[in-house]
């Protein structure tokens, strides 16, 4: 039997994605990670899409319909209007949170880093100045943390039945691909 390396011919930040996709596959703390769906999609609202494109935080509640069956690797949203999705984010952590009873805490918090504990900061602020919150939740709350970098999809792919109140999972290539717009 060879052994043999896996090699790749992309120029370091030449193509994030195929950069990130093969560093996930591929020999994390020295095991391989399989994927059977790498993306997570949601639904969105504007003041959502709006928080996640400048603060790159999104949360929701952490119960019910809302939980994940795993962890993907991206996350993407999805507009309303028939779905359409444009960017993928790669998902750097998921905090669980009650903002209500422990969020004095988190900002203290050194186990945290601080651009993570400033940016969920000023995602209270805007829920809060926005009236989209009147005040901190009481019940606990999945919050991501997006990577700064975005994926752009220029394909623009949507939902093939066209419903888009629904939470899924998609196979990255199935993204990527033009016929499933």
């Amino acid at each position: 039997m060879n052994n043999r390396t896996l090699t790749y011919n992309v120029l370091p930040q030449q193509d994030t994605l195929l950069d990130d996709y093969f560093s996930f596959l591929t020999n994390i703390n020295g095991t391989m990670k399989f994927y059977e769906k790498e993306v997570y999609s949601i639904p969105t609202a504007d003041w959502s899409e709006q928080a996640i494109n400048d603060l790159k935080v999104y949360e929701c509640p952490n119960s019910g319909k809302y939980l994940m069956n795993h962890k993907p690797l991206y996350i993407t949203f999805r507009k309303k209007g028939g779905g359409e999705m444009d960017k993928l984010f790669k998902i750097e952590d998921i905090i669980i949170l009650n903002f209500h009873d422990d969020y004095e805490t988190f900002l203290k918090d050194v186990n945290y880093s601080e651009d993570y504990r400033k940016r969920v900061k000023d995602y209270v602020d805007y829920m809060l100045k926005n009236k989209i919150w009147s005040a901190l939740p009481k019940d606990e709350k999945q919050v991501f943390m997006l990577s700064n970098k975005a994926i752009e999809l220029k394909n623009k792919p949507k939902p093939k039945n066209g419903n888009n109140s629904f939470r899924t999972y998609y196979e990255l290539a199935d993204l990527l691909n033009e016929d499933l717009v």
